[in-house]
């Protein structure tokens, strides 16, 4: 399976490297926007990867559960995993079984989630909004601390992992009951 959410980030840095004096603004907007889609890429993979594995057969079950991933609804679950109290009641049972509420690294990857997709729906649509080098450098800096707060939770704590994995498939399910 390809890891097009690390190959977006590293696309990212290159975009903001690329113009070395004065770069545009398409590029510098291209680059945020790229640096978004690298953790929701990488969250869609890490999450079909938790659930239905890495064999060779399960490669099909990957790249169709992989088409049930929303932008909004996994913003929507990143706010969730954000609250400390008034969480959703089917959610309430894991955060003091898992300490989730005060866990800085799921807080970190669900927080920059929402932050990244936010800038994102700015430098593509917001042309009143103007970036700099350093604007987009740090939303790269961002996604790949985000990426790495994913990997040490994913060995220190994996079932924080897998429940975030299946709430961000099952969310728009479970967030109406």
């Amino acid at each position: 399976m390809g890891r097009i959410g690390h190959d977006l980030i590293a696309q990212a840095r290159m975009l903001a490297q690329c113009e070395p004096r004065r770069p545009r603004q398409a590029t510098l907007r291209r680059t945020v926007s790229t640096a978004y889609y690298g953790i929701f890429h990488f969250l869609t993979e890490e999450s079909t990867i938790l659930l239905f594995g890495t064999g060779h057969g399960d490669d099909a079950f990957r790249k169709l559960a992989a088409r049930s991933f929303d932008h909004g609804k996994m913003k929507s679950l990143c706010k969730e995993f954000l609250k400390k109290e008034h969480l959703h009641s089917l959610l309430q049972p894991f955060w003091q079984r898992f300490g989730i509420a005060t866990n800085e690294r799921i807080r970190l990857v669900a927080d920059t989630f929402i932050n990244l997709q936010d800038e994102r729906h700015k430098a593509d649509y917001d042309l009143t909004k103007s970036y700099s080098r350093q604007d987009a450098l740090n939303a790269i800096m961002r996604a790949e601390s985000a990426l790495a707060a994913w990997r040490q939770l994913r060995d220190s704590n994996p079932n924080i992992c897998r429940l975030f994995a299946m709430s961000l498939i099952l969310w728009p399910s479970l967030a109406s009951r």
